[in-house]
């Protein structure tokens, strides 16, 4: 992929720019952010947008994002475009994703970019991720999973209020299978946790409850 090579070492020579970018990768965003070299450039590239400019990235690689998140290349690319916590493109990167996150917990690459959406995305988008991972068919297994587990304790440790009670409700019918499995002690610890963390505020709350009506 000589064109890609080519815009990399121009990219390296300080250019801050995109218009060097060859139509040939204009027209292959996907093989560019798929390519060994391609995602560094389009990284760079992408880096250096302005709006209008990212936006029309955003775009044209909406459609294919969750081929991008599971590639080995084009994943660094997904994540990075969530990273920058523009709420418009995140929105578009989980609206690629709609409908795959059970799968897409599950792969060792695109779990990363489920982990970072949750990390880094407002409410709205963390509670439309977590609502779809707590519902998927693949949930149960997904808590014993390599590489599932990890979006689960991420789920847990963002969700707040209301959304964090619906996951511990769905955790809840498999938590104590989850003790001596080996992807699925942590969140087991993790829930726990909370829940003893819940039981001590209760009781606190109560005891307060009590000195007040004497």
């Amino acid at each position: 992929m000589p064109t890609v090579s080519a815009s990399f070492q121009r990219l390296g020579c300080a250019e801050t720019e995109t218009e060097f970018i060859s139509q040939e990768i204009k027209s292959d965003l996907v093989g560019a952010c798929s390519h060994p070299y391609g995602c560094c450039v389009m990284q760079l590239v992408l880096e250096r947008s302005n709006i209008d400019e990212l936006k029309t990235f955003v775009s044209k690689l909406q459609k294919d994002t969750v081929r991008l998140a599971q590639c080995p290349y084009g994943n660094y690319v997904v994540q990075l475009l969530v990273g920058l916590k523009d709420p418009e493109t995140t929105s578009c990167m989980i609206a690629g994703m709609k409908g795959h996150i059970g799968d897409l917990s599950a792969h060792k690459f695109s779990s990363n970019v489920v982990e970072k959406c949750l990390q880094v995305g407002d409410r709205e988008a963390r509670s439309t991720l977590i609502k779809e991972l707590i519902t998927s068919a693949k949930f149960e297994r997904l808590l014993q999973d390599p590489f599932g587990n990890y979006v689960v304790q991420k789920a847990m440790s963002v969700a707040q209020g209301e959304l964090l009670t619906e996951v511990m409700d769905a955790i809840r019918p498999f938590v104590d299978s989850l003790r001596a499995a080996p992807y699925g002690r942590r969140i087991y610890n993790k829930f726990y946790k909370h829940e003893r963390i819940m039981s001590t505020a209760a009781a606190t709350r109560d005891a307060c409850k009590d000195m007040d009506d004497m």
